[in-house]
């Protein structure tokens, strides 16, 4: 398995990530502009955490370890082509994107920094050598031994 996983980040929706119970027992998504995040995050503290190709600003999905509590999780790369030290790590904290906006995903996902596994602008697994590798049908060839 590789982690292919660059998107144009106008094609990035919150959707799936929260829903909240409404008074009516509907239920309402909590939506993000997720792409305003990640201008927000290249602002503040990572320029190269997207790529811009062509007029198009591209993120990888990479691998998200939430900030809340004490977060004891582990990621095992054994089965991936790639390993923990292939990806670049981020922290994100969501107090960059101030308090008011931020509140109820504070409350459901943690204070504490996100963790962010993945790859960047200055990657070797770019957004081209994704491409290449899709257009060549290697993109789910067996792992290759490191």
């Amino acid at each position: 398995v590789r982690l292919l996983d660059w998107k144009n980040i106008a094609n990035v929706d919150s959707s799936t990530l929260i829903e909240i119970a409404g008074t009516d027992s509907t239920l309402l998504t909590f939506v993000l502009d997720i792409a305003e995040m990640l201008r927000t995050v290249k602002e503040e503290s990572y320029p190269n955490i997207v790529a811009d190709i062509d007029g198009v600003t591209y993120a990888h999905g990479g691998i998200a370890l939430y900030g809340g509590g004490l977060n004891y999780a582990g990621i095992d790369t054994s089965g991936l082509n790639e390993t923990i030290e292939d990806f670049v790590k981020y922290k994100v904290n969501l107090n960059i994107f101030g308090d008011e906006a931020m509140g109820y995903l504070k409350i459901a996902a943690g204070r504490n920094d996100f963790i962010f596994y993945m790859y960047d602008g200055t990657s070797e697994t770019d957004y081209a050598a994704e491409q290449e590798l899709r257009q060549s049908g290697k993109a789910y060839d067996l792992p290759i031994a490191k």
